[in-house]
């Protein structure tokens, strides 16, 4: 199976969201900033060993991990098109925001 990474091309932009505890013990959170061009890498992975080894990397390198397949490889270029919400995937992801216990 492939994972996919996006590599934003754009300076000084993190693919992640924020997060900052304030003074009264909450957080706020930063969404996900739009990327608007990005380069994408794929990565082979065998097992869930190799797959959670490819994720940590990925997330080192600053880069998004696609939930889902393109149907060619981008670069500096917009995403758009370049996928289809309906194709099958091998995995999930969980977004656990918002879950009472978890980010409290």
């Amino acid at each position: 199976m492939d994972i996919v990474f996006l590599e934003p091309t754009e300076p000084r932009v993190h693919p992640s969201k924020s997060f900052t505890l304030r003074e009264d013990g909450k957080l706020d959170v930063q969404s996900f900033p739009n990327l608007f061009h990005v380069t994408s890498h794929t990565v082979p992975v065998d097992d869930i060993q190799t797959f959670a080894a490819a994720t940590e990397a990925g997330a080192r390198a600053g880069f998004a991990q696609l939930k889902g397949r393109l149907n060619r490889a981008l670069v500096n270029e917009s995403r758009r098109g370049s996928t289809a919400t309906g194709d099958p995937t091998e995995w999930v992801m969980l977004d656990i925001d918002g879950v009472p216990g978890i980010d409290d």
